[in-house]
């Protein structure tokens, strides 16, 4: 996903606010930040893991029958 950087900024600025990710400066170069995933971030993508996973399996699961695809593993 390439992102313009100030949508980049936005979206970095949403997620520190709600605690999923957390970010400072660079110690050597300023312009750069580094960034983390948050443990409360973590247990959100978790959860929305298991939801696309199922949301996967339901919306291949025609095709599946139609071809006698078993397994949902890539």
């Amino acid at each position: 996903m390439v992102e313009q950087t100030p949508g980049v900024t936005r979206l970095l600025d949403r997620l520190e606010a709600k605690e999923l990710v957390r970010r400072q400066r660079c110690p050597n170069d300023r312009r750069q930040h580094l960034c983390w995933i948050s443990t409360k971030g973590l247990a959100l993508l978790e959860k929305l893991d298991a939801v696309t996973a199922r949301a996967h399996d339901e919306t291949l699961k025609g095709l599946r029958q139609k071809i006698g695809w078993r397994s949902s593993a890539c």
